[in-house]
């Protein structure tokens, strides 16, 4: 077993402690607290409980962000797509007439994060994505966020945030792979066929309270 000498443990953060035993100093990546918990059983309905455990795994990483003046370096959670949730809330989302959503895996979510001030021009830009790439724009819908739980500082730089609901087009049917390819090139959103995220510039206890909706 490899000790590190007493005089390289306090290396500062300007350098990384040099090579010994399995370490290397090569491999290190700065990166912020990251927790995951899953649901091996696949034939279990869905349940809220495993939000709420990420909620606490997300609490419990406070350590791992920065904060100041109550204002945290972001902190948010990613989950599944929440089709039945959705489902029950398709009347908020605007479209061409009424929006009923496909079933689950026919369409696709993105986490859309707009300037105050630029709002239709940054949706129109997204809808343009969409038609260039031959999907079908379903809808938006606006998330409600409740912003008296951020600081000032924070909620001076608050987006306006909107989901895009986007429909698989026919020539990619039985494709997923290609349909996620094709919503990663619309707006680059990664993966917003399969999950959701919900993350802001606030503290990591301030994630459900300010997506007020998570807790549903």
């Amino acid at each position: 077993m490899h000790e590190y000498p007493r005089s390289h443990l306090h290396a500062g953060f300007h350098q990384y402690p040099p090579s010994l035993g399995m370490y290397d100093p090569s491999l290190e990546k700065d990166a912020c607290g990251v927790g995951m918990i899953v649901d091996l059983d696949t034939h279990r309905p869905p349940s809220h409980g495993i939000v709420a455990d990420a909620l606490q795994i997300l609490i419990n990483l406070s350590h791992r962000s920065a904060c100041c003046d109550n204002t945290g370096d972001g902190a948010g959670i990613m989950c599944n797509l929440p089709h039945s949730f959705f489902k029950a809330h398709e009347a908020d989302i605007s479209g061409k007439g009424r929006v009923i959503l496909p079933q689950l895996g026919q369409y696709g979510v993105g986490m859309v994060f707009f300037h105050p001030d630029h709002v239709e021009t940054s949706r129109a830009v997204v809808e343009a994505s969409i038609s260039d790439h031959g999907q079908t724009l379903l809808g938006w819908r606006k998330v409600p966020v409740n912003s008296k739980v951020l600081s000032s500082v924070a909620a001076g730089s608050q987006p306006h945030i909107e989901q895009v609901f986007v429909a698989r087009a026919e020539g990619l049917e039985g494709d997923d792979d290609a349909f996620e390819r094709t919503l990663y090139m619309i707006r680059q959103f990664s993966r917003w066929d399969k999950s959701v995220s919900h993350k802001g510039h606030q503290q990591q206890q301030e994630v459900s309270t300010e997506f007020e909706e998570i807790a549903e």
